[in-house]
């Protein structure tokens, strides 16, 4: 088996048969060598009888069902991880999905830079209240190829959005084996904290190309879910790092805007829910400053907002 396609599947009834039909309308690839592997996190809904009735539509014994209690989207992954039998492992949130030439565009990627840690493509926001598509922003870079090695992923994340999203990448599985899996525990920000081990140990190969849907405004979102009141495990992990010395210097400027974004970025989320006090706390933080543009901006609309409230 070539690739497995982990899905980590929890009160997603609606959403999850359209996810793994994506999975399944892969162009430019053997099919032989894909498998799907569902794994349903103590749904209470009937998503698992979606995933079971898929499977007798398409007939198809490359979509596995893998049940247990639930423990949080990243357990979910790791076991979809433990019990995969692909040499690359791709990922697809529930309620996200690839378009048709997501795995082609990963094979490229392999064949052109097969000691990357990572291989991930440009991704799309689906408004899924509204219908509006719009690309994600891409980090201004020297580099015109299509194809290439993320010079400094800390800088490009911070900059712009990140150039892929939990549903858009694919790495070989020994990484996991070598580097850990997701951090269990965490609903937030556990993608981008295996994106930064391996930015760290590794090179990560990217494609511009839009080959994913990431769907925003749907129903029993993580988003929605997460009362961002505290800086988040991975940006803390980050920062433990910098003060360790244990980012390499050409890293070190985009690590601290990545924190910084982070910071402004909480404080952004608390003025939308009027949460003025808990923002200005986010942006006393002299971190949040490194991003001053943003810290500007989001000062203001909290003085603003002080004074509206």
């Amino acid at each position: 088996m070539k690739f497995s396609i982990v899905i980590p599947l929890y009160n997603k009834q609606k959403s999850v048969r359209r996810a793994i039909v994506s999975a399944l309308d892969q162009q430019g690839i053997d099919q032989r060598e894909l498998e799907i592997l569902v794994v349903n996190d103590g749904s209470l809904d009937g998503s698992a009888m979606v995933v079971e009735a898929v499977r007798e539509e398409f007939v198809d014994k490359r979509i596995k069902l893998i049940s247990q209690s639930n423990a949080g989207v990243s357990a979910a992954r790791n076991r979809g991880i433990a019990e995969s039998s692909g040499q690359y492992i791709c990922f697809l949130d529930s309620d996200d999905t690839y378009r048709p030439n997501f795995l082609e565009e990963i094979s490229k990627l392999i064949e052109m830079f097969p000691e990357s840690l990572i291989f991930g493509t440009s991704y799309a926001f689906v408004y899924g209240r509204q219908g509006k598509i719009k690309d994600a922003r891409t980090a201004k870079v020297s580099s015109l190829a299509t194809r290439r090695l993320i010079d400094n992923f800390f800088w490009e994340a911070a900059t712009s959005d990140l150039p892929f999203c939990a549903s858009s990448f694919c790495a070989p599985k020994y990484v996991f084996t070598e580097l850990g899996g997701f951090p269990e525990g965490e609903n937030m920000g556990e993608d981008q904290d295996f994106y930064i081990r391996a930015a760290l140990h590794g090179t990560i190969a990217h494609s511009k190309r839009v080959c994913a849907n990431y769907y925003i405004d749907v129903d029993h979102s993580l988003m929605d879910s997460v009362s961002p009141d505290k800086e988040m495990p991975y940006s803390k992990r980050l920062q433990a790092r910098l003060d360790n010395g244990q980012v390499p210097e050409k890293f070190v400027e985009g690590a601290k805007l990545l924190v910084a974004g982070h910071l402004t970025d909480l404080a952004r989320r608390n003025l939308a829910t009027k949460s003025v006090q808990t923002a200005k706390r986010f942006l006393i933080d002299r971190r949040s400053r490194k991003s001053l543009f943003k810290w500007l901006y989001w000062s203001l609309k909290a003085k603003f907002a002080e004074l509206r409230y």
